[in-house]
């Protein structure tokens, strides 16, 4: 059999690319109607930054990922509420304490400009063979133009062990977990 290639996108790639990520993450319509999922997906495209994987000219998957959105954006955050966060956990020893030092410092631990991981997938009938891989490595080739990914987990995907054998938990809501790692391979987190 071939071997796939990892390419960046060019323009005529998004339509295809799209429709792939669709097929692999909506099925079931579990994120809403094509239309819905589609809109989602070009809200967080990166063009300049996602990848293809290929197979014989056909896309068979792909990591979107997004360099608009930083953690900062993403949990709304500005100086002033760091200081109010790091106020509210004071000395205390509980549980929610705890859970805002930890956001707080792994937040201010990771500076520089960062890059989301918005959607990594591959089409199931090209899984178990070393290809996920290649698009799990990607990011770390974008050092030093981006010194950290970070990106939400869904619960219900129950997928959390494989996340953290190559990145940090942060954070974490009702309905996802929020990962991060460096890609500086001098620091890079391998399990």
């Amino acid at each position: 059999m071939s071997q796939p290639l990892i390419e960046r996108l060019v323009p005529e790639d998004k339509d295809e690319l799209f429709a792939c990520c669709e097929r692999v993450l909506n099925s079931g319509k579990r994120y809403g109607s094509k239309k819905k999922f589609l809109h989602l997906l070009n809200a967080s495209f990166d063009p300049d930054h996602s990848i293809k994987i290929s197979l014989c000219n056909r896309i068979i998957g792909g990591y979107i990922l997004n360099a608009n959105n930083t953690l900062y954006k993403e949990f709304n955050l500005t100086a002033k509420k760091i200081d109010k966060i790091k106020s509210l956990a004071g000395n205390r020893a509980t549980k929610s304490a705890n859970r805002l030092r930890h956001f707080v410092n792994i937040i201010q631990s990771y500076e520089g400009p960062g890059i989301q991981g918005y959607a990594l997938f591959l089409e199931r009938s090209f899984r178990q063979r070393g290809w996920g891989r290649l698009l799990i490595e990607y990011p770390y080739t974008l050092f030093p133009q981006f010194k950290y990914i970070w990106g939400g987990q869904e619960k219900d995907l129950c997928n959390m062990y494989d996340w953290l054998k190559r990145r940090e938990l942060f954070f974490e809501d009702d309905a996802s977990f929020y990962t991060i790692c460096p890609l500086d391979p001098d620091k890079r987190i391998d399990g």
